[in-house]
């Protein structure tokens, strides 16, 4: 799994991304998306993407996911 297939897959768009305090409503409104997935291990790995390109990208440690 790479942050580059994450990021180019709908399934995982975070829909509830604002509300689960991953990004604000103006980062939405800027048009950022917000892209998660949870590893076999229990870490997170998310993508924030506008305009089709990656802003940021990171893991949360298992416990740590948001």
């Amino acid at each position: 799994m790479t942050v580059l297939s994450l990021a180019a897959n709908p399934a995982i768009l975070r829909a509830d991304a604002v509300q689960a305090g991953l990004i604000t409503q103006d980062t939405v409104n800027a048009g950022v998306k917000a892209y998660t997935v949870t590893t076999n291990t229990g870490d997170q790995i998310w993508v924030f993407v506008r305009n089709g390109i990656i802003m940021d990208a990171g893991v949360n440690q298992k416990g740590l996911t948001r």
